[in-house]
């Protein structure tokens, strides 16, 4: 049975993206195994795996293809991760307590500033991020006490929408964000916080789609086998983006 090909994986929330890969190298007792950009443990949905030398290769391809997601992004509290994973650093009180006409004309303000978001335009990576320094990631030397400088880099934003917004006690917004490799979400809902003049966490992120590839098209973690994996997709993509 030939395992050799690409994989497409729906990664839940709560574990890293390297597990997927360490629980697909455990089941088909293959090394080469490798995937095409990161989810943080905090966020969900599509791990494009390439599975063999042949296909591990063809992965930096497909990692500069852009990236589709929906952000669950709650305004008005801030943790030290951006995440729901972190701890509460900061809470605007003030937002939790807007009367009605005072909550509509925050959500138009969130319409009205979500456009100077989109095109080019650089980003510092989170501090609790995956990005390295020196060979450390960022993540594990902020743990250590350590707060390494964040160099800025370029990501651009094809698409940005409010997809829905309720108002709990703070505003809870749903975004779908389509943008280049590279990007932090978590620092985008962050960004788009402060034109709003208070401050956000990401409550869950869901990868949708990379390039043309989507979830509705993945494997649940949970579901893989050895015979899942020889059924489902493992050979080149037929309609590469």
């Amino acid at each position: 049975m030939s395992y050799e090909g690409f994989l497409l994986v729906d990664k839940p929330v709560g574990i890293t993206s390297f597990q997927v890969i360490r629980r697909l190298r455990k089941l088909i007792s293959i090394a080469k195994i490798g995937h095409a950009g990161t989810l943080d443990p905090f966020a969900s949905g599509l791990l494009i795996v390439g599975i063999g030398k042949a296909f591990t290769r063809r992965l930096a391809s497909i990692q500069s293809f852009s990236k589709r997601y929906i952000v669950k992004a709650v305004c008005g509290i801030k943790t030290n991760t951006g995440d729901c994973f972190g701890r509460l650093i900061e809470k605007d009180d003030g937002l939790s307590k807007l009367h009605s006409n005072q909550r509509d004309l925050f959500l138009k303000k969130v319409s009205e500033n979500l456009p100077a978001f989109l095109g080019k335009q650089v980003q510092i990576p989170p501090l609790y991020s995956a990005k390295k320094k020196e060979g450390v990631p960022y993540y594990r030397l902020a743990r250590q006490g350590k707060y390494p400088d964040r160099l800025p880099h370029s990501i651009e934003i094809f698409n940005l929408r409010l997809l829905e917004a309720r108002w709990l006690s703070f505003p809870i917004l749903e975004l779908e964000i389509q943008c280049s490799k590279g990007t932090y979400i978590r620092t985008l809902v962050e960004d788009i916080a402060k034109t709003l003049n208070t401050v956000a966490y990401s409550k869950n992120l869901i990868r949708t789609h990379i390039g043309d590839f989507s979830l509705k098209c993945s494997v649940k973690y949970d579901a893989l086998s050895p015979q899942v994996i020889s059924q489902h997709g493992v050979c080149p993509f037929q309609n590469e983006p």
